[in-house]
């Protein structure tokens, strides 16, 4: 664990080259800890998310018992988004039921989850 890495925009684009290349895969990616992370940063974030990956995300809107590998497949949702910044009171309009996971816990202490 460190605060150094690569530029998010840039991984995501090979993230989302792989999928496309890569058919059958199915990734999860989990959003902990965006140190200094602003408002204005989590709404880009996402606003990105949302376009690059619209046709490949995992819908929250079921119920997460019911999603299974095939239950992905036969959707055509390739990517599963976790991003638990979303329930911080101050970013409530970024919710959307592509990244509003709220029947999943988070082992990370100290959390912005409920």
């Amino acid at each position: 664990h460190c605060l150094l890495g690569t530029r998010v925009k840039e991984l995501l684009e090979e993230i989302k080259t792989f999928l496309d290349q890569n058919q059958t895969e199915i990734l999860v990616l989990d959003f902990q800890h965006l140190y200094e992370f602003e408002q204005s940063d989590h709404e880009q974030l996402v606003k990105f998310l949302l376009i690059q990956f619209k046709n490949k995300l995992c819908s929250w809107q079921q119920e997460i018992s019911k999603i299974s590998l095939a239950s992905l497949q036969a959707s055509g949702a390739r990517l599963i988004l976790i991003y638990p910044a979303i329930f911080h009171p101050s970013n409530s309009q970024l919710r959307n039921t592509k990244l509003d996971p709220v029947s999943l816990s988070y082992l990370w202490p100290r959390s912005l989850c409920p």
